[in-house]
């Protein structure tokens, strides 16, 4: 399977695909006359547009999946499917119970094999992310390790008070917040978030 990331170069967007003839797909996209952001980005300006492939020898999407797990829904993400796809509808295919059973973990998005995370290290760490953000989100802690469980100081942007909380959904009951959002700004994922900035204690 190749993995492939196409990044707008211009804005640092970017979106996550795979495929088994990157050269047929990529001219698929450049083609498409779907009205979404990522192809009417490329439409407009395919020349800012920067492609990049991870190829490996397995026939399922476990590499984008993974990183769909991780990015899909972020401001810079292009991709609005978080569970990875890719035309002919497997609708009424017959599949192996191993095959359905591996399906399944991939669309969990909870286990990967090392080879994967390494490439989802590499990725993230071209990409610039934290380390420690990429390492948290591959292995999702529980309970008092959870990110949102974390005791937060929560900064108002305007006045420039400070105020300490006990955990994130705290925070964001108080002033009427999103907790993921609040959770985003203390990792450095956003600036701020309605007037407020968070950092963990």
């Amino acid at each position: 399977m190749q993995t492939y990331l196409a990044t707008n170069t211009e804005t640092g967007q970017f979106y996550i695909g795979s495929t088994k003839n990157f050269e047929k797909r990529q001219k698929e996209h450049l083609k498409c006359l779907i009205n979404l952001p990522f192809q009417n980005s490329l439409r407009k300006n395919p020349e800012k547009f920067q492609w990049e492939i991870w190829e490996d020898d397995c026939d399922l999407p476990v590499l984008e999946q993974a990183l769909l797990d991780m990015w899909c829904g972020k401001e810079l993400c292009y991709n609005m499917n978080p569970n990875a796809s890719h035309p002919p509808s497997p609708k009424g295919r017959k599949v192996s119970e191993k095959t359905k059973k591996r399906l399944s973990e991939i669309n969990m998005g909870k286990k990967h094999s090392p080879e994967t995370l390494d490439k989802i290290r590499a990725i993230n760490k071209k990409r610039g992310a934290n380390a420690a953000l990429i390492n948290m989100q591959i292995n999702p802690k529980s309970g008092k390790e959870h990110p949102r469980s974390r005791p937060i100081a929560l900064v108002n942007l305007t006045t420039g008070e400070e105020e300490k909380f006990d955990c994130v959904a705290d925070a964001a009951r108080k002033y009427g917040l999103s907790d993921g959002h609040l959770c985003s700004t203390a990792l450095g994922k956003r600036k701020q978030h309605k007037g407020y900035r968070a950092r963990y204690l």
